[in-house]
């Protein structure tokens, strides 16, 4: 039987252990996306957030987790629904994992869910023995997701696919509501004093290739917490001041040091500073 990690594995940056465990664990992403795919997961949920971004979109740093919303809000959405095919996909594939569901001890809009693996026993007979003999034989890889079953109007919707393990079609947000999941992320998001730098990085990638901010999507995303008032317009204006009062409250030292494990070049971080951040701003349309 093919030994799809290895397939999939191969050119994936692999010179250094982090690179291997990145390198893995988006596989790992990407055979999820297969396997929920053909479970018809993608008829009632789409695709968003960082991993979408790289996988999609080519952006240069890994992510951790996949992001699902679903198009229309339900209450009888239930994820356990998916939980079997998932196993059998991986199982069917010869890959040892375990998925299971996040049990919550309080309710939420959200509901979650993973698919985890030892380390060591999925590398074994992909990388050479020097490369993983600092990872722990208990060592887990852990790929979650998260589906927001109580998503806010306005999102544009695209088709994709994906070839690997096999072709298969993936229903996820477009380019500018996906940029809105971003820069709503970087307002709200409630990280105190270690503020999610991997953030920042995604809203340099989103500026430098002229992407439109889906306004509307963000708008109601604002609503739904209460930051903007139901009836009220959002401009761009009104954005970039609200990520520039954002921006006095980073550290970006600390905020570089979130994004170091995700990317193979560092140079680009050299420039992070809030006079860096505000031309960014500046440049948003």
């Amino acid at each position: 039987m093919e030994n799809i990690l290895k397939t999939m594995m191969a050119g994936r940056p692999q010179d250094t252990q982090l690179e291997i465990q990145n390198s893995l664990r988006e596989v790992m992403q990407e055979i999820t996306l297969y396997a929920l795919s053909s479970s018809g997961f993608f008829n009632e949920a789409s695709f968003y957030g960082g991993t979408a971004l790289r996988l999609f979109h080519g952006l240069d740093r890994y992510s951790e987790d996949l992001d699902f919303s679903l198009r229309e809000v339900s209450d009888k959405f239930d994820l356990s629904n998916y939980i079997e095919s998932l196993q059998s996909s991986f199982d069917r594939l010869g890959i040892s994992v375990d998925v299971g569901i996040k049990n919550k001890s309080f309710k939420s809009k959200m509901e979650s869910a993973f698919v985890k693996g030892n380390t060591k026993a999925l590398l074994i007979d992909i990388c050479p023995d020097e490369k993983i003999s600092r990872i722990y034989p208990t060592d887990r890889i852990k790929v979650k997701f998260e589906i927001d079953t109580d998503p806010p109007a306005g999102a544009g919707y695209e088709k994709r696919f994906l070839l690997s393990p096999y072709p298969c079609e993936i229903s996820m947000f477009d380019t500018g509501s996906l940029y809105a999941g971003k820069v709503h992320a970087i307002l709200c998001r409630n990280w105190g004093h270690r503020f999610k730098g991997r953030d920042l990085y995604d809203l340099v990638f989103y500026v430098s290739r002229n992407i439109s901010l889906n306004l509307e999507s963000l708008r109601n995303r604002l609503i739904q917490i209460g930051t903007v008032e139901d009836g009220d317009a959002l401009t761009l204006a009104d954005v970039k001041d609200m990520l520039l009062r954002k921006m006095d409250e980073i550290d970006f030292e600390t905020a570089k040091t979130d994004v170091v494990p995700f990317i193979r070049d560092e140079r680009p971080l050299s420039v992070w500073s809030r006079e860096f951040f505000v031309d960014v701003i500046s440049r948003m349309i």
